[in-house]
Order: structure tokens, then C-alpha cells, then sequence
């Protein structure tokens, strides 16, 4: 007790005491005082967020009465869809691919020169 005494009138350890409690009051003021700046800017910000938030979701509501659990699965059959289409574009592309080497290959056997005999009737009727 007589130690604590001893300090309470040491003007000098009570005023260094002081200043540091003073100075620690002061940082801890203001590190108070940013936080509190914070906390506020963030809950501007959150209260900003979660308005555009019901915002968007009344909007894509209102857009065509569709949830996005509804609208994924559409996307998902379209999807699904598209890629039968293209499958079935490819296959009808190749069996036009081949109906063109066919009658190409038809057209060319066509144009070739014959060179067999003609009939008996064909020579009788041109000399005529």
C-alpha cells in the first residue's frame, strides 16, 4: 500500500502515468471512431445492396413470372434441344452429302460415251 502511496505522490511517475493513459485513451478513441465510420459506410452499403437486391428479384419476378429454379430448367431442355437439332442437322447433311456423291456420281456414268454396237432397228431407221 505504502508503494502505491509512494507513486500517487511522485508528481513525475503520476504525470507520465497520466500521459500515457491520456495517450492510450486517445488511440483507443480513435480507433473507436474509425470503427464506428465503418461499421456505418458498411451498413449503408449492405442497406444499398439488399435494396438493388429486391429490386433485381422483383424485376426477373415481374419479367415473365418464371423462378430461376423454372428458368434454368427451360434453359436446360433448350440446351438439351439445340444439340439434338445439331445432331440431326449433321446427320441430314450427310445423307444429302451422299445423295449428291450419288447422283454425281450417276450424272457422270451418264455422260460417258457408249461405244456399243447400235441396234438393228436404229441402223435400218436412219438409213431410211
Amino acid at each position: 500500500m505504502e508503494g502505491d502511496l509512494s507513486r500517487l505522490t511522485d508528481d513525475e511517475e503520476f504525470n507520465r502515468q497520466f500521459r500515457e493513459a491520456v495517450d492510450r485513451w486517445k488511440e483507443l478513441s480513435g480507433r473507436d471512431q474509425q470503427l464506428d465510420t465503418e461499421h456505418q459506410v458498411t451498413a449503408r452499403t449492405l442497406e444499398t445492396l439488399a435494396a438493388r437486391h429486391r429490386e433485381l428479384s422483383d424485376k426477373a419476378r415481374g419479367a415473365d413470372g418464371r423462378t430461376v429454379a423454372q428458368a434454368k430448367e427451360e434453359e436446360a431442355d433448350a440446351r438439351a434441344a439445340l444439340e439434338q437439332a445439331l445432331t440431326d442437322k449433321g446427320a441430314a447433311e450427310a445423307v444429302e452429302k451422299q445423295a449428291r456423291d450419288q447422283l454425281e456420281s450417276i450424272g457422270t456414268a451418264a455422260q460417258r460415251p457408249c461405244f456399243s454396237k447400235p441396234r438393228a432397228a436404229d441402223s435400218a431407221g436412219s438409213a431410211q
